[in-house]
């Protein structure tokens, strides 16, 4: 993910994969949707757009975290980290809320 204040600059993040394109994959137009995961360090400072992971453990989080909703994000196919130990799943509620947070923020 590139850091707001400097884009060149990159960290590594664990994200939510919203979805991905359907371009033709021998194209540079592949394009994977996410939102960064925050733990917003020692005092969780959530804003509008922050949605609570409420099993931030089972999703292998080391700490109570919030998916950045207003941070939709496209990543090259790539880009994205798929080592052993690096998934987890959201509970479907979760990922509804994340939604619906979409709708609110990015609709006109």
């Amino acid at each position: 993910m590139p850091f707001t204040d400097d884009p060149e600059q990159q960290k590594h993040r664990p994200v939510v994969i919203i979805g991905w394109s359907t371009q033709d994959p021998r194209t540079d137009d592949r394009v994977v949707l996410v939102v960064p995961i925050t733990s917003f360090g020692e005092v969780p400072a959530p804003r509008r757009g922050d949605i609570e992971i409420p099993n931030w453990q089972a999703c292998g989080l080391e700490k109570r975290s919030w998916v950045r909703a207003r941070r939709l994000w496209g990543a090259s196919p790539e880009a994205i980290d798929r080592r052993k130990g690096c998934t987890g799943n959201l509970w479907p509620e979760t990922l509804v809320d994340v939604i619906s947070e979409f709708s609110q923020l990015f609709a006109g």
